[in-house]
């Protein structure tokens, strides 16, 4: 396995804000992939320590090769403060041809380190369909500090093929019962208004 790191605003970095990675490599891996990363954004570009925000947003992978190879884009941040929410949400969205696309998010409350898959807090996928989305979330409350990663496998069988998956990680700001119960109370409570 092969591996490039991007750090936020390393040479490699063509965004210039803090919390802003953008990322572009040709011929990767022995010139079997390019990835083109528009924007990875977390704290302190967008969220805050206790509101955490992380995205990879416009994520393009193309790759050429005569058998079966797998990509791995991985986004993290450390340093989180106290989750002033009861949890976390992942979102995905993806369009591929000819591959599948996977994605799984995880916390770190233990080491807080970087890159680290310590608890899962998301998995969605794999998705092979041309376009798709879907969202998985998870209650829990986390020690401080703790560190979130992002990770996307993007795997594509022979010839030149394409993926653009979208990824976002983010703080569920209340339970869905509890959304749930607000909407049908408003629902009922105008509905009974109207009625008098």
């Amino acid at each position: 396995t092969n591996t490039i790191f991007c750090a936020d605003g390393d040479a490699c970095d063509s965004s210039g804000a803090s919390g802003s990675v953008v990322y572009t490599g040709f011929n990767l891996f022995g010139g079997v992939w390019d990835l083109s990363i528009s924007t990875g954004l977390t704290y302190d570009y967008i969220g805050s320590l206790n509101w955490p925000i992380m995205t990879l947003d416009n994520v393009s992978a193309t790759s050429n090769s005569s058998g079966t190879s797998t990509l791995y884009v991985s986004f993290s941040e450390n340093g989180f403060q106290a989750l002033s929410a009861p949890g976390f949400v992942t979102f995905a969205s993806s369009t591929t041809v000819g591959g599948t696309i996977r994605y799984d998010s995880y916390i770190d409350d233990v080491t807080n380190t970087l890159f680290t898959e310590g608890t899962s807090i998301g998995s969605i996928g794999p998705y092979s369909t041309s376009h798709s989305s879907a969202s998985d979330s998870t209650f829990i409350s986390p020690s401080t500090p703790y560190s979130l990663t992002s990770k996307i496998t993007i795997t594509h069988g022979a010839g030149n093929l394409v993926s653009q998956p979208d990824m976002a990680v983010m703080v569920l700001p209340e339970p869905i019962s509890s959304t749930l119960f607000i909407i049908g109370a408003v629902t009922l409570g105008y509905r009974r208004f109207r009625k008098v």
